[in-house]
């Protein structure tokens, strides 16, 4: 069968479809919540993603990542484009087989309109974020805060510092050897790509805007839309500086980034 980008977009609005396909998104890691979101955004018809992991896929990944039994051992980036060309092939995936520093953040990124943190580790997640904002402080970064454990899907938001996004619970973490389960992780990663389509399609055209649907009756789930605070876009997180203050009740993290596993 000979498919045809006709085909597989047929049922998207021609405008947001014509925002998405001329963007290109980075996203950083390629594990539970990275590879749900490429996925995502792939099956949304997303021009161009840029993805970035040095790992491998282990046996014990499978449980919430978007990989195959046969694909244990590979490298995560090359497994994951070829999930992606299965699913979109009219879509462009370009990817690094390699640790995201400070140094070569920038360098694998910079054309990245928007980037997804999809990290597990607190201080990786400083990092980026940090030098996302430094490099380009009027661009999105979505990042991820809290997706531990199961239910409790009514504390799942999304929450806007600046140009600094995050989605989760920004409370729940796993204990030390127990990863996060798939409905949980799926869902936060999905709120952030739902963010990401809802990003690209504002910046790219008012017209397309127009084109969503309203908000969803009371008695069904709620749009997670971020809602900007009064505070400013989070300091560096190397200056010890907190990105706002916490709503009451709820765990926030200690730098700009959270400790959470993905």
């Amino acid at each position: 069968m000979r498919l045809l980008p006709t085909d597989l977009f047929a049922k998207h609005d021609p405008q947001v479809l014509a925002a998405l396909r001329a963007s290109t998104v980075g996203i950083a890691g390629a594990g539970g919540l990275g590879s749900n979101v490429a996925i995502s955004l792939a099956r949304a018809g997303v021009g161009r993603l840029i993805i970035a992991d040095f790992d491998r896929i282990e046996a014990s990944n499978l449980n919430r990542q978007q990989y195959l039994v046969r694909q244990i051992g590979r490298r995560k980036v090359d497994a994951l484009r070829e999930n992606l060309r299965a699913i979109n092939p009219f879509s462009q995936y370009t990817v690094h087989a390699v640790r995201v520093t400070r140094a070569n953040a920038g360098r694998i990124f910079g054309e990245a309109e928007i980037l997804v943190e999809a990290f597990d580790k607190a201080a990786t997640k400083r990092m980026l974020i940090d030098a996302w904002l430094s490099l380009h402080p009027d661009r999105p970064i979505v990042a991820a805060s809290g997706l531990a454990g199961y239910g409790k899907n009514r504390k799942l938001h999304t929450r806007r510092m600046g140009s600094l996004y995050l989605c989760g619970d920004e409370e729940s973490e796993c204990p030390k050897g127990v990863s996060p389960m798939a409905p949980r992780v799926a869902i936060v990663a999905n709120l952030q790509a739902n963010l990401v389509v809802e990003l690209l399609v504002d910046r790219a055209s008012p017209a397309a805007r127009g084109s969503r649907r309203p908000a969803a009756p009371s008695g069904r789930a709620r749009p997670h839309r971020p809602r900007p605070r009064a505070a400013t876009a989070p300091r560096s997180p190397a200056a010890g500086a907190r990105p706002s203050g916490p709503p009451a009740g709820r765990g926030v993290p200690r730098s700009s980034a959270p400790a959470r596993r993905d």
